[in-house]
């Protein structure tokens, strides 16, 4: 479908109460034309728009009445009216196209009249659960939306589950995934991924793009990612939420990774999630007294090293033990695989290296925010 030229009919799914607000006022977006039946949604600005396909935007209910703004932002006389609650709208089509198995899962505005079953990459703004599909009359298979953050539905709308432990099957590669309409499955951490595999991205160069996806149908070795339902771009999520790795995967398996930036809340897709992973671990042997730390683990701002010996050599020197140290100070740089570093040493003394070690060292990087 397309976006609204004109007034459209959306009708709303069973019969309207009074237990939840109907109506909601908006300043409107300067020269903004709003058509009535069609998705509202808010700005960065918090101002009414049309709901278009980007993930800024948050939609709240259905437009009452046509509206046009002039050349200013503010509010309608007579005012400007979003109504709350379940309304139908168009089915997205191809990929987007909203089959009778998705009741229940959220789906995303494609254009102020029509809703798709993907973000589209993180592209698309979130409208609300899928309530039904419709089979008779003109309602035949469009989709019935409980509408954005208005919706009951939904209780926190856009906070997308009240659970703080999710899963994933592994880590993707190490480094900046370029296109995540195209995502490489083999070589993720060991792993080759298969379609509805979920993995998290956790070094991106845009680190909003960071957090967990869902793996695509597999062609040719590549696969588009979408945000799982619960991970959905768009919506608010609290801090601390956690994400376990199985049993697969050569450094990161049995992992757990925890959202760690310091605001009360993050949007998805918008905000960086600071995902690490409680701890890592490993085992290196030293050269001449020291190794570095660099290609397995992702460092936080407050990351600490623990090292316990394994196997010991027949110097006698290391007196003053082993330390994530470079001449006495902190030797741990944060960062993703390949900027992320520890320094580990073996010390004769405070700033001296003893050369002589070449013990093999457990060592486990802790992460906290």
């Amino acid at each position: 479908m397309t976006a609204a030229t004109k007034d459209i009919k959306s009708d709303q799914l069973d019969t309207p109460d009074a237990v939840y607000p109907r109506f909601l006022t908006f300043p409107v977006e300067a020269n903004t034309t709003i058509f009535a039946g069609t998705m509202v949604a808010t700005n960065a600005a918090g101002n009414a728009v049309p709901a278009t396909a980007s993930s800024a935007l948050r939609i709240w209910g259905r437009c009452e009445r046509t509206v046009t703004q002039g050349a200013g932002d503010g509010v309608t006389s007579p005012p400007f009216l979003v109504h709350s609650g379940a309304f139908y709208l168009n089915n997205g089509a191809g990929l987007q196209a909203i089959a009778a198995g998705d009741v229940g899962k959220y789906c995303f505005a494609v254009d102020d009249n029509t809703v798709g079953i993907s973000d589209a990459a993180g592209t698309l703004p979130l409208a609300g659960v899928i309530l039904a599909i419709g089979l008779t009359g003109e309602e035949t298979g469009k989709i019935a939306v409980g509408l954005g953050m208005a919706s009951p539905y939904q209780g926190n709308p856009l906070l997308a589950s009240s659970s703080t432990a999710f899963r994933a099957r592994n880590i993707a590669a190490a480094g900046n995934v370029a296109s995540l309409a195209a995502f490489t499955v083999a070589g993720n951490d060991g792993v080759t991924n298969v379609a509805n595999d979920v993995i998290i991205l956790a070094e991106q160069t845009l680190p909003a793009q960071n957090g967990p996806y869902v793996v695509g149908t597999v062609a040719l070795g590549v696969a588009p990612l979408t945000r799982p339902d619960w991970w959905p771009t768009g919506a608010t999520l609290p801090t601390g939420l956690a994400i376990s790795i199985g049993g697969e995967g050569t450094v990161f398996k049995n992992t757990r990774w925890r959202a760690m930036l310091a605001a009360a809340t993050f949007l998805v897709g918008t905000t960086d999630p600071k995902l690490y992973p409680d701890e890592v671990n490993g085992v290196t042997a030293l050269v001449a007294g020291t190794f570095t730390i660099a290609t397995v683990p992702l460092f936080s701002a407050n990351s600490q090293v623990a090292l316990t010996r394994k196997i010991a050599n027949t110097s006698t020197l290391t007196v003053g033990g082993y330390h994530p140290t470079v001449g006495g100070a902190n030797g741990i740089t944060a960062g993703v695989r390949g900027a992320a570093a520890a320094i580990v040493e073996a010390t004769v003394g405070a700033g001296t290296i003893n050369v002589a070690d070449i013990s093999t060292l457990h060592w486990t990087v802790i992460n906290q925010a």
